[in-house]
């Protein structure tokens, strides 16, 4: 029997770490200083928008209650102290 397995490599970003990520790969002026959740908002709707164009994704992760809760989207406001996992197809 043969398998057919994909390989995806996969990074972890604190929350400063991935909002710097944004910033220096999707912000057409990274020298800007991006302040608002409207800012970050657009910025992760374009990575998201990239990543799955290439079978990757973009993961949130919190705790909530001392349970940790994965996030596929989010929505209109900007999360705080997420963890995020970036996963990239590798073909």
């Amino acid at each position: 029997m043969k398998t057919n397995s994909q390989k995806h490599a996969v990074i972890s970003l604190s929350h400063e770490s991935f909002k710097h990520y944004l910033v220096q790969r999707y912000a057409e002026n990274p020298e800007k200083e991006y302040t608002t959740r409207e800012d970050w908002i657009n910025l992760y709707n374009h990575a998201k928008e990239d990543m799955e164009k290439s079978g990757g994704r973009i993961i949130g992760y919190e705790l909530v209650d001392e349970e940790l809760v994965s996030h596929e989207r989010i929505n209109s406001y900007w999360p705080a102290n997420w963890m995020w996992v970036l996963q990239f197809n590798q073909h």
